[in-house]
C-alpha cells in the first residue's frame, strides 16, 4: 500500500497560506479550519505553530508591515529629511494594508505592541531621528504616532467604501461649494486619484503641524534667554 506522505508545515507556510485565503475571502471568514483545509491538513495541526486565531492574526500582521517597510528602506534613509523620512514611512504602511483585502482591518485586529515588532522598530526609528532633529520627545511620539492613525483610519475608510473611492452625485450645496467639490473630483489624468490627493493632504497636515510646534518651540526658547 503507497504512504500517503505527510505535510510539512512550518510557520512560514502558515502566514504565507493565510495571508492568499485572506485576499481570497476575506478577514471575516478567515478563520482556523478554513485554514486547515486550504493547507490540506486537520486543525489540530496547526495549534503546534499558532496558538490561536489571534496569534494568526498577529503573524499576518508582522509580515504584511515587514514587506512593506521594505519599499522605505534603503541606504540613501538617512540622507532624507525628517518630513521626507516621516511621508515615506506613512506611504509604505498605506501600501501594505493595501497589498492585501481587508489589510486595514488585519492591521487593527492584530497586537502590534510587541517587542522587536516591525512596526515597534519604525516608531522608534522615527522618534528617535526626530528628537535629534530637535524635536520634543513628546512632540516627537505623538506625532508619529498621529500619523499611523490618520493612515490607519484613512485606508480601512478607503478599503471599506464599496464605491472604492467614486464619491457619488454631489449632495446639494451651494453653487460655490458645489463648483470646490467638483474640482476636488476630477484629478487631472494621469495623476494621483481623488482618494490619493485626499490622504496626501493629511500627511501634509501632520508634517506641518509638527513643523510649526518645533518652529514655536524654538522661538520660546530664544525668547527666554538671558540678554
Amino acid at each position: 500500500m503507497k504512504r500517503t506522505q505527510r505535510r510539512v508545515l512550518d510557520l512560514a507556510g502558515i502566514v504565507h497560506a493565510a495571508l492568499g485565503l485572506l485576499d481570497e475571502a476575506g478577514l471575516d471568514e478567515l478563520s482556523m479550519r478554513r485554514l486547515a483545509d486550504a493547507l490540506g491538513v486537520q486543525n489540530p495541526a496547526l495549534y503546534w505553530h499558532v496558538q490561536n486565531k489571534q496569534a494568526l492574526l498577529d503573524h499576518m500582521a508582522q509580515a504584511l508591515l515587514v514587506e512593506g517597510f521594505l519599499s522605505v528602506e534603503d541606504g540613501s534613509a538617512k540622507q532624507r529629511s525628517w518630513a521626507r523620512r516621516l511621508e515615506r514611512f506613512a506611504h509604505a504602511l498605506r501600501g501594505a494594508m493595501r497589498s492585501r483585502k481587508d489589510g486595514a482591518r488585519l492591521i487593527a485586529a492584530a497586537n502590534l505592541s510587541q517587542p522587536g515588532g516591525a512596526l515597534i522598530i519604525r516608531i522608534e526609528a522615527l522618534v528617535n531621528s526626530l528628537v535629534a532633529e530637535g524635536f520634543r520627545a513628546s512632540d516627537a511620539l505623538w506625532g508619529v504616532l498621529t500619523l499611523i492613525h490618520y493612515t490607519l483610519g484613512a485606508t480601512l475608510e478607503e478599503q471599506s467604501d464599496p464605491r472604492h473611492g467614486d464619491p457619488g452625485p454631489l449632495p446639494e450645496v451651494s453653487p460655490a461649494m458645489r463648483q470646490m467639490l467638483a474640482e476636488m473630483q476630477m484629478p487631472e489624468s494621469g495623476g494621483p486619484s481623488r482618494v490619493d490627493m485626499r490622504f496626501e493632504f493629511g500627511v501634509a497636515l501632520i508634517v506641518e503641524g509638527l513643523r510649526a510646534r518645533k518652529r514655536s518651540r524654538q522661538g520660546r526658547q530664544r525668547g527666554r534667554r538671558p540678554k
